[in-house]
């Protein structure tokens, strides 16, 4: 069977390209002339779809519905979905973040907050209002984040010891 059958059989029950869904649906409306007609006939005869006709509700189309046969084929040829990519720690928390609402930014969803303060003849340096933690003077923005994150990886690497 060609795929476009197969994905007629998966759209008329409200289904995914892997078979998988609410199945919240069962029917197809096509017109004569076009290729799906031409398939969801050919499903017909294979007893895996019901043509009912043309009905007033379809606007002179064809009202296909998906037997219990086809539904078993959709079930049994459907490809399998791939595994999701896995995700980092970092990447988990972020979604996590994605899917919540209330958070202005997802430093505030992860608890810092972090501005970076600029002042003339002393430069760039990042600061940390909850901890008062503060970076030192760099004389890029780049310098101070890289900086900024060496002295929040020597505090985490301090407290790891301490345990």
């Amino acid at each position: 069977m060609r795929d476009n059958k197969l994905q007629i059989l998966q759209h008329s029950l409200g289904l995914d390209q892997y078979g998988e869904g609410m199945r919240n649906r069962n029917h197809f409306v096509t017109g004569p002339g076009g290729q799906d007609f031409k398939d969801c006939n050919a499903l017909v005869g294979m007893g895996l779809m019901k043509d009912h006709g043309i009905t007033g509700i379809s606007g002179g189309d064809n009202v296909f519905t998906v037997t219990p046969a086809g539904i078993d084929y959709v079930a049994l040829n459907s490809p399998v979905r791939p595994p999701a990519p896995k995700l980092t720690r970092s990447q988990l928390r972020y979604q996590e973040f994605f899917h919540n609402d209330g958070y202005d930014s997802f430093a505030d969803f992860i608890g810092v907050e972090t501005k970076c303060e600029w002042e003339p003849g002393k430069g760039y340096r990042f600061t940390e209002w909850r901890k008062r933690r503060t970076g030192p003077w760099k004389p890029t923005k780049k310098e101070a984040k890289v900086a900024y994150k060496e002295l929040l990886k020597a505090e985490r690497d301090e407290r790891r010891l301490a345990a």
